[in-house]
């Protein structure tokens, strides 16, 4: 572990936690070059400061490696972390109730946005309509995503906003849920949400800079130092705000891109070279084949159980898939 090498930084703590023994301990650690090259008690370290050496000392306060986080989506989670959480909804009517007073404490809110729900945790296990919304948010879009996020659950002002009728045509590898006489019923299956995100996400960009900067905030909170932003350009152009963060020194979590694998091979690349510091940096592709099994849409061997007439499918036609992946891998 020791090391001649004069150390740009020393930290110390009487709680350290290494991962190398079971309990945190008394411990320094040398860092030079944004790489630990030491650590020990504090004789042991004291050899590695120099005159420039800046040196903390942190007490009793616990110091440990950060957390990676390998799979998020950091716009659409912000958004949530401002939203109504429905996960601990057992009916239809609790949800509402949730939605209810949530939308009343948030009057400046244009949209009501909630995510979480699963009605296969409900008393009915019914999938909800959009009249229910509509009887506490006649005047108010309301769009609900589910736990899986790969359909959600919206009520009429929704669809009017977005121009979803009876007439409306299934977007492809999309579904407009409807009822028994062809009206929309208020559940939007994968690409049909897209219209009524693309509104409900409309923010500006001072409104993006608050809902990045709870992110940063929350993720410094729990330990997590590095994530990956999958697909992060899905519904919320944010790039430019993250840039903006780095630019200003504000950006405390090390933020990987992966942009859309989707044949714009150009345009990936185009991102890898704007995108390629320490912190803020395009590290991979991706894209899904297919969706989820509550929601029937996950491509399955057989079809389902309770769905004899579909297996679910894929988001693309599976050579599509195999071209794009070999041509990016190249």
């Amino acid at each position: 572990m020791m090391s001649q090498q004069v150390a740009d930084v020393i930290i110390s703590s009487n709680t350290v936690f290494t991962g190398l023994s079971d309990q945190p301990e008394p411990a320094s650690i040398a860092i030079k070059d944004n790489k630990i090259v030491a650590i020990g008690n504090e004789e042991e370290i004291k050899h590695c400061a120099g005159e420039h050496t800046k040196i903390y000392q942190f007490k009793d306060q616990l110091i440990m490696p950060g957390f990676h986080d390998f799979h998020l989506h950091i716009m659409q989670g912000a958004v949530a972390l401002n939203s109504v959480n429905l996960f601990a909804a057992r009916s239809e009517d609790e949800a509402l109730e949730m939605i209810g007073e949530f939308a009343e404490s948030k009057p400046e809110n244009q949209w009501v946005i909630g995510f979480t729900w699963d009605a296969g945790y409900w008393d009915t296990q019914q999938l909800p309509t959009r009249h229910s919304l509509d009887h506490i948010l006649p005047d108010r879009p309301a769009l609900m995503f589910h736990a899986e996020g790969h359909y959600a659950w919206v009520n009429t002002k929704a669809l009017e906003i977005a121009n979803i009728t009876r007439h409306s045509e299934n977007p492809f590898y999309g579904i407009i849920g409807r009822d028994e006489n062809g009206e929309p019923n208020g559940i939007l299956y994968e690409k049909a949400m897209d219209a009524v995100i693309r509104h409900a996400f409309n923010f500006s960009n001072s409104q993006k800079n608050e809902i990045f900067s709870n992110f940063l905030a929350h993720a410094a909170s729990l330990g997590v130092t590095s994530v990956n932003d999958l697909h992060g350009l899905k519904t919320i152009e944010s790039l430019d705000v993250f840039k903006e963060f780095e630019d200003n020194g504000k950006l405390t979590t090390r933020i990987h891109l992966w942009p859309a694998l989707n044949g714009d091979l150009g345009h990936s690349k185009q991102l890898r070279v704007t995108y390629q510091s320490d912190k803020l940096r395009v590290s991979g592709l991706k894209q899904f084949i297919d969706g989820v099994i509550t929601a029937r849409t996950a491509y399955l061997l057989e079809p389902y159980a309770d769905q004899p007439e579909t297996r679910g499918e894929t988001s693309f036609p599976p050579e599509t898939i195999k071209k794009w992946v070999v041509d990016a891998d190249k």
